[in-house]
């Protein structure tokens, strides 16, 4: 402000100046028909004291400005508070399951624009089909691209939950593949059977177990008895979890439905080196006789490479099916030397007792219900 006055009074001393200068020693003011003879200093006061008046008036238009912004601002943030009190209570009644009142405070903080979004969002998942529902759904859809990608997701999520399985894949094509979409995208996978995206995201997250449920799992397990050719059954162990790989019972019944006894060996071998668990290797040692020189040629290089216990038990199911029984006992031994599973005692056993040797194979088995279960 002191900026301003210095200027000011520069400016005055300048127009002063002028005036003395070059006036009489008077001024003539006029104003239609009247004209006022002054004194120059007269002339020049007035003159400050009209730009006074107008700096004041301008501070005072400045001010009025501020308190009005400074009104706007905390109407504004009452009105915000206002609704995220409306919000929260609809968000504790929501989780409380009291759906219908949680929708009375959701409508009116979706008249605040801070919280307008996230109340759409939750009206939008009402269960109860009503006007205020499909309002929202739809101010979703013509809203940005965020909001028309959360409207995509609430369309998903209700579809599949109604068994409308073709519609909730229409709306999970328009979703992209991020962490909040996956998990949708999964489960509506496994209703529509879809093999070949399942391998895929087993292949990009490394959370694959957590994020599917036990009944999807369960589901994505039912589904192997819908499948047609080897090229689905290749696809759905794909898209398999990890822990489904230490359920032996489950893989050779699946192996054993493999038209191909070549392509079951390949599929196997892929799934060994992705996930090398003693189940799969047993698995692939017990495959159809057909490929018995071809899996006997890879368990030895495999063997070479790293003679791990999954390895020699993997050895010594290949030699007991082909009945080479001395052998077959050696890498079971060596495999139990390296770790103890009761697979491998129980196929050991079975060794023991094809060689004659029942009471080995009796205290093998007695020695195994003690031993803790390994993979």
């Amino acid at each position: 402000m002191s900026k301003t006055w210095l200027l000011v009074t520069m400016l005055l001393a300048v127009i002063v100046g002028t005036l003395v200068s070059r006036s009489p020693g008077y001024v003539l003011i006029a104003y239609q028909d009247m004209t006022l003879q002054t004194s120059l200093w007269v002339a020049a006061s007035g003159l400050a004291l009209l730009v006074m008046l107008l700096m004041v008036m301008i501070r005072l238009a400045a001010g009025i400005k501020r308190r009005a912004e400074q009104l706007s601002r905390w109407q504004q943030a009452r009105e915000a508070a206002k609704g995220q009190k409306f919000f929260n209570k609809a968000l504790v009644l929501w989780s409380l399951g009291e759906e219908s009142r949680a929708l009375r405070y959701l409508e009116r903080a979706v008249e605040v624009p801070s919280t307008r979004e996230g109340a759409l969002v939750l009206i939008a998942q009402a269960e109860a089909v009503s006007e205020g529902r499909d309002q929202a759904r739809k101010a979703l859809t013509l809203g940005d691209a965020r909001q028309q990608e959360l409207a995509a997701l609430i369309q998903g999520r209700h579809a599949l939950a109604s068994g409308r399985v073709e519609e909730a894949a229409g709306a999970v094509r328009q979703l992209t593949d991020n962490l909040p979409t996956r998990s949708l995208k999964k489960r509506v996978a496994v209703a529509t059977k879809d093999w070949s995206y399942l391998a895929k995201d087993v292949a990009q997250s490394s959370k694959y177990e957590e994020d599917l449920t036990l009944a999807e799992h369960q589901a994505l397990l039912q589904a192997r008895y819908d499948l047609a050719d080897d090229l689905e059954r290749e696809q759905w162990l794909g898209a398999l979890p990890k822990v489904s790989f230490e359920d032996l019972q489950l893989l050779q019944e699946t192996f054993a439905n493999f038209d191909s006894a070549t392509r079951a060996e390949s599929t196997c071998r892929k799934l060994i080196e992705a996930h090398p668990l003693l189940s799969l290797f047993l698995a692939y040692g017990e495959l159809h006789r057909e490929t018995a020189d071809r899996r006997r040629k890879q368990l030895m290089r495999w063997r070479d490479d790293h003679p791990s216990a999954n390895v020699l038990a993997g050895l010594g199911a290949l030699m007991a099916q082909i009945g080479a029984y001395d052998e077959a006992r050696e890498f079971f031994e060596q495999s139990l030397a390296g770790r103890t599973s009761p697979l491998v005692q129980h196929r050991l056993a079975v060794v023991l007792l094809a060689q004659g040797d029942a009471d080995g194979a009796q205290t093998l088995l007695r020695g195994s219900q003690a031993d803790p279960v390994t993979r």
